[in-house]
């Protein structure tokens, strides 16, 4: 069993996995000084580069999402530029992370809800895919929800396709499932 500890989110409490704190790979911060429009590209600091799906851009704390938020700029990886799909304004903060698990990710999938979905529904992952139990990562527009006090599995045995949700979903909201690599 994983050690766990609580932290706090946004002032809220939540339980965590000890491995979920590793060093990353490259952390930087990039402060807004003033307006950037929608479109402009954005340059990692300190020389970043990325490949895709392994970079975590958030913004003022909650998870942007590619193509939603942002989008790469380039014609092939490794990318050192982004553009985001809105104005970021003065004051603003963005973090740019790419963290040590991130480069075993090997699916990411965003599904943007056109209509409500009740608890206890069940909800099938992008594209078919199929998850084994910890290596599923969702988040909810930006924020990282939690087995069991946020989502439960869909079916008695791995590998499985599908998630139920403890609390009703909105037409409007965002969600992105990731996967890390798989190696049993």
């Amino acid at each position: 069993m994983a050690t766990r500890f609580l932290v706090l989110e946004a002032g809220i409490p939540k339980m965590r996995n000890a491995e979920a704190v590793i060093e990353p790979v490259y952390s930087e911060d990039y402060d807004v000084t003033e307006t950037i429009t929608a479109g402009t590209p954005i340059s990692l600091p300190n020389a970043g580069t990325f490949n895709g799906i392994e970079l975590k851009v958030s913004l003022n704390g909650l998870l942007m999402t590619t193509p939603g938020d942002y989008i790469p700029i380039g014609s092939s990886a490794p990318y050192s530029q982004i553009s985001f799909t809105f104005d970021l304004v003065s004051g603003d903060s963005v973090l740019f992370r790419k963290d040590r698990a991130d480069e075993d990710m090997v699916y990411n999938a965003q599904l943007d809800l056109t209509e409500n979905i009740n608890a206890g529904v069940s909800v099938s992952l992008p594209n078919g895919e199929q998850y084994n139990s910890s290596e599923l990562q969702i988040f909810l527009n930006g924020a990282q929800l939690e087995y069991a006090d946020d989502y439960i599995y869909v079916g008695v045995s791995a590998p499985r396709s599908q998630v139920q949700f403890l609390f009703d979903l909105y037409s409007g909201d965002t969600l992105v499932f990731r996967k890390d690599r798989d190696f049993t």
